[in-house]
């Protein structure tokens, strides 16, 4: 599956968050940055990827396969 990825930029109290959405917005996952995704952060400015990933539920975040270059979604 195919997700957009993105991190809050800046958060006054608590961890940053994370979000990630399918293109048809079917799954959807808000929360705390885990861990195993802030690694695949490699900058603050860099606030949002796609990704293919693996997500057999969808009440915690997917599990990455490999980025993946922008995809053309409506905004």
């Amino acid at each position: 599956m195919i997700v957009k990825c993105q991190r809050s930029l800046f958060t006054s109290e608590g961890p940053p968050r994370i979000l990630f959405y399918s293109e048809d917005r079917r799954c959807i996952w808000e929360g705390d940055m885990t861990v195993e995704w802030r690694q695949h952060w490699a900058s603050v400015s860099d606030n949002r990827f796609f990704a293919e990933v693996e997500w057999p539920d969808t009440r915690e975040p997917p599990i990455l396969i490999k980025r993946l270059p922008d995809q053309d979604w409506p905004r």
